[in-house]
């Protein structure tokens, strides 16, 4: 998890043991490293819950951004860009975390103009409206052939962000430790990865956990 911008080990109960990877020192540079972490820490000690969506049979967005609110979730991490779960966002006051596709990468480093398109699509329109606190390039690329195109892709991203007035927005990257998702998620591979929601599809709860502040 990460707490006021530091990279940690998350300690949630049910999680999946494992070491974060070793990084490249060049990606560094980025800034910090956004752990993978179903719960992670916000400035103010608020709870924040990835939003998985690799699934044919989970509520809509709007009921599903109800269900972070009456959790009191602050902050909520989405893997990659969703408009219908970006407006369902709009005026809710939760952070979020927007992270891009993996197959987006290579095109992000490379393009200039796909990097501002992207931001043009799904960052300046909700600008203000909804609380972007990361953006991270890529998903646990690193080690790997995709890494090489994280730094120059967050550089572009950054630079697109400059150009659409949009201030305040830190891009950055995440790296493999522990995952957890909102839901179950029933179209990711056959195994363990299936089964790693807080919450069954139908929002009942699979594990017994406390979102009040402070309780981390």
């Amino acid at each position: 998890m990460y707490h006021g911008g530091q990279s940690m080990s998350p300690a949630a109960t049910g999680g999946r043991g494992g070491t974060a990877r070793k990084v490249a020192p060049w990606i560094l540079a980025c800034g910090f490293l956004l752990c993978s972490s179903v719960l992670f820490l916000g400035a103010e000690g608020a709870i924040g819950v990835n939003y998985g969506m690799i699934a044919n049979n989970l509520p809509t967005p709007d009921k599903v951004i109800a269900m972070y609110k009456a959790n009191k979730i602050s902050y909520v991490r989405l893997f990659h860009p969703d408009t219908t779960v970006l407006t369902a966002l709009r005026g809710t006051g939760i952070g979020v975390v927007l992270g891009t596709l993996n197959e987006d990468l290579a095109h992000l480093a490379s393009d200039e103009s796909f990097a501002a398109s992207w931001v043009a699509s799904y960052v300046k329109p909700f600008a203000g409206a909804v609380t972007f606190r990361y953006i991270t390039a890529g998903n646990e690329v690193i080690p790997g052939d995709l890494g090489t195109h994280v730094l120059p892709a967050i550089r572009n991203i950054e630079t697109a962000l400059k150009a659409a007035g949009v201030t305040g927005v830190p891009v950055t990257t995440a790296v493999e430790t522990y995952l957890f998702a909102m839901f179950n998620e029933n179209q990711k591979p056959e195994g363990t990865e299936q089964h790693f929601g807080l919450f069954q599809p139908d929002m009942s709860a699979v594990y017994p956990v406390d979102f009040a502040a402070g309780s981390y």
